[in-house]
């Protein structure tokens, strides 16, 4: 039986290649060497031409020398290998890649503003490379909804991880913690609760609210709340 050609991803990331091989390591050796393979309770042998495409962020050679990777394993994924750069290394990939997150987001910047949004993106460490700047875009928008403003460079948060290990973190336009808004940005890619999701929404906004407006009753105004309702949240949410 022969099929054809597939790819088999396997991100091994801080190496899940060392994980749950152990009681099949020998029928998934075989599989890679040579493409043959039994169903579970069947003697006929079948055979698949694959091809594996795995991604690490780890030597995985010095996995080997530290006992966390079989060397016949790592024997029969070797072959060509791509070397993809920090983001840090290659900013040149910065401008496509922001223009590609407001297409894909359908969001409408000035060309004026894209490209300053470019060079100040471009000034950053960026520990966590392409999904560090989308989500740091993401936080961009939210800003920029919070203040009812246009997208503008200003609103790009600085967070301690888009910094090199060495710097600390700086603060950001609204005078709320940077931690607040990972918080946020956090919520956006992971499966979050509803209810806690529009809580850290909410209390972002009184916060930054509070930071803006001088005036208690500025603030309603500006969020349409009233007086009551302001003070219920900030109970709720501790806020001073």
């Amino acid at each position: 039986m022969t099929k054809n050609l597939r790819q088999v991803p396997v991100d091994s990331g801080k190496s899940n290649l060392e994980l749950k091989l152990k009681s099949r390591n020998a029928n998934f050796l075989r599989v890679l060497n040579d493409g043959t393979y039994h169903r579970l309770g069947d003697t006929k042998e079948l055979y698949s031409n694959i091809q594996v495409v795995y991604a690490s962020t780890e030597c995985l050679e010095a996995m080997v020398q530290e006992g966390r990777l079989q060397l016949d394993l790592l024997q029969r994924i070797q072959g060509y290998e791509v070397n993809l750069l920090p983001l840090r290394e290659r900013k040149s990939d910065i401008d496509p890649l922001i223009r590609l997150y407001l297409a894909k987001k359908k969001i409408e910047v000035p060309e004026s503003e894209v490209k300053k949004i470019i060079a100040k993106c471009k000034e950053f460490y960026w520990q966590g490379n392409i999904r560090q700047l989308f989500k740091v875009l993401d936080a961009m928008v939210i800003s920029a909804r919070l203040d009812d403003e246009p997208i503008s460079v200003k609103h790009i948060q600085t967070f301690k991880t888009m910094l090199p290990p060495s710097l600390s973190v700086q603060s950001n336009s609204h005078g709320v913690s940077n931690e607040r808004l990972e918080e946020i940005v956090q919520s956006l890619s992971t499966d979050m609760p509803y209810h806690e999701s529009m809580d850290l929404f909410e209390r972002l906004l009184i916060e930054s609210g509070l930071k803006l407006h001088q005036k208690i009753g500025d603030l309603c105004a500006a969020i349409g709340i009233s007086r009551s309702t302001l003070d219920s949240r900030r109970a709720k949410f501790q806020i001073t």
